[in-house]
């Protein structure tokens, strides 16, 4: 996000207005751990009062070397084209979800939600290319095995890493995604959903979706074989 994406602060203009911003060096950056980017009065300040944090926690030279050379990738031109390529595609990927017919009714019945786009104006407002979706309770690890089933690597995130209630399925999108792979992500998301509205029209609370049987039944295949 922002100019070389330097963060959302700066993509607002706000370096001169923000004290203390902390700049992470995992995920796309492909290090660990993070910096913080203060004036020298806040530096010489964690410096002095912060040193069980800097001797317990401070990086390794290799992981700052990886960070280092992260940051020079980043602000290449071939990075800043693959941003412009990923905000079109997450644009893509939120106008097409959003418009399917099955996406709505679910939307509509609380099966699942974007609580962070439901305004609908990710063409005017910062966006980026983390896509979770919100599901019901108990819904996420469905919604994670149908989508591997798929061959799509989604993340179900339940308490108590989030709260309870606020369960929900994490999606990366990346660089390297074609329109194409982002179709069959919002197929798999709708055919979960259609399959998750019809099971509860049918009344019966015992049936699971047919991704969550395999997996289940996978589990059970291992058991006995352990």
């Amino acid at each position: 996000m922002g100019p070389n994406g330097l963060g959302f602060v700066k993509e607002q203009g706000l370096e001169d207005e923000v004290a203390i911003r902390m700049i992470t060096l995992g995920k796309a950056l492909a290090a660990s751990g993070a910096c913080v980017l203060s004036n020298n009065t806040i530096r010489s300040l964690l410096i002095n009062q912060a040193k069980v944090m800097i001797c317990s926690v401070a990086p390794a030279f290799p992981l700052s070397a990886a960070g280092r050379a992260g940051f020079t990738v980043m602000q290449s031109e071939k990075a800043q084209k693959a941003r412009e390529y990923l905000h079109d595609l997450t644009l893509f990927y939120l106008d097409t979800l959003t418009s399917n017919p099955i996406y709505k009714k679910a939307n509509a019945k609380g099966l699942l939600r974007m609580p962070v786009h439901e305004d609908g104006d990710w063409h005017e407002v910062p966006i980026t290319h983390i896509v979770p979706i919100w599901c019901k309770p108990k819904h996420a690890h469905y919604l994670s095995f149908h989508l591997v089933r798929d061959g799509i690597n989604g993340t179900p995130i339940v308490f108590p890493v989030v709260a309870r209630g606020e369960d929900r399925v994490r999606i990366f999108l990346h660089a390297h995604n074609t329109h194409e792979e982002v179709e069959t992500l919002i197929k798999s998301i709708c055919s979960w959903a259609e399959e998750m509205l019809e099971i509860e029209a049918s009344g019966d609370k015992n049936r699971l979706p047919s991704a969550a049987r395999l997996a289940y039944d996978l589990m059970e295949e291992e058991k006995v074989k352990n």
